[in-house]
């Protein structure tokens, strides 16, 4: 069994690696809110979002994840949809 260090050690590798992959993510993001407002899409897209999150939680090998991946999931497309919402409104004003 590893120790509390090397546990810990683990964990700070695999934050680093969520957060630039988060960060990626929401770069993505940023081109989605682009192609929204060159057609006039809404932000929310309800129906998408679900594919999404089935999507995840088909990919896990541990379905007891199931429930966490899925909150992890809306929280990650809750703050998706804050930044588009604040990208449309800065582009609206610059208008």
């Amino acid at each position: 069994m590893k120790d509390l260090q090397e546990l810990r050690k683990e964990i700070d590798e695999i934050d680093g690696q969520l957060i630039a992959l988060f960060e990626k993510r929401m770069d993505t993001v940023l081109h989605v809110a682009e192609y929204k407002l060159a057609h006039d899409l809404p932000v929310l897209n309800a129906g998408r979002e679900q594919q999404v999150i089935d999507k995840c939680i088909a990919l896990l090998r541990n379905k007891d994840y199931s429930e966490a991946v899925t909150e992890w999931m809306n929280t990650t497309m809750s703050l998706s949809r804050g930044i588009q919402t604040r990208f449309l409104e800065e582009q609206k004003e610059k208008k």
